[in-house]
């Protein structure tokens, strides 16, 4: 058989894994299953069973199989034969020395990551984010929440009915709004406009003035509605209109009654 072929056969039935076996206790030796166990003191090792040939190949032994250089590797055959080093070391082997090692783990904060990333999810459903701008509204609480995440000025002016937004001050919260005024130009601020509430419905005037500087006093003045559950309800009320009657001299038709004659 030529050298390649035989290479391939060899090959074919590898087990590097000692799938087809049984593994010794220190993880170097890979015995047939039918020895029973792997180890040396089975009777085929000892000769106690009285098979003086099974000892003397030492296939079941883990001591004769690991103890020559020669011997064969399960990289290449089937047992009995000796494992390789990617058996007992296998990828990942080490995972649980560098999870030892690691200063910060998601297991460590994970009851405080999920908060915080849900109340940054409800921050930016709610809010609409004008970078580089101020507002010159009324501002209320100023440096109440200085310090605190934005998200922590979102939920205060949320509970609070007269808020329609916030400004910040780099990355911290700076003052709640009751009003916008108008807005101007800012580096490095922001202004936060609420356009949902809480229940989830869409504040009106918060959208026009994100839309618009103003846009919020508009929307009142066009008799907008504060809040709308779905984009339908954006609609001024409806105008009432009046019906006026008017007198006709001769010559002259009035409404309803057609021509009147000359006198």
């Amino acid at each position: 058989m030529p050298a390649m072929a035989f290479g391939g056969l060899l090959l074919k039935d590898a087990d590097p894994f000692c799938k087809t076996g049984i593994a010794s206790t220190d993880l170097y030796a890979c015995c047939p299953k039918s020895c029973g166990s792997c180890d040396d003191a089975n009777e085929a090792c000892t000769g106690a069973g009285g098979d003086l040939a099974a000892q003397g190949q030492g296939g079941c032994c883990p001591g004769k199989i690991k103890g020559s250089e020669d011997y064969r590797q399960c990289d290449l055959t089937r047992p009995p034969c000796q494992l390789g080093d990617d058996y007992r070391n296998p990828p990942g082997s080490d995972a649980l020395d560098i999870l030892a090692n690691t200063e910060r783990h998601a297991r460590d904060d994970c009851n405080e990551a999920i908060p915080k990333a849900t109340k940054e999810m409800r921050m930016s459903i709610q809010f609409a984010h004008k970078p580089d701008t101020s507002s010159g509204g009324t501002a209320i609480e100023c440096g109440t929440y200085t310090s605190q995440p934005l998200h922590a000025a979102a939920a205060a002016c949320s509970s609070n009915e007269d808020c329609v937004g916030f400004t910040s001050k780099g990355d911290e919260p700076d003052c709640l709004l009751v009003d916008f005024n108008g807005e101007d130009a800012s580096p490095g601020n922001s202004l936060y406009i609420m356009v949902k509430n809480q229940a989830g419905h869409t504040v009106v005037g918060g959208i026009m003035e994100y839309q618009n500087p103003g846009g919020a006093d508009a929307a009142k003045d066009a008799g907008l509605p504060e809040i709308a559950k779905k984009p339908s309800d954006i609609t001024p009320p409806p105008t009432t209109t009046t019906t006026t009657t008017s007198t006709t001299t001769a010559g002259t038709s009035t409404p309803g009654k057609g021509w009147n004659k000359e006198v």
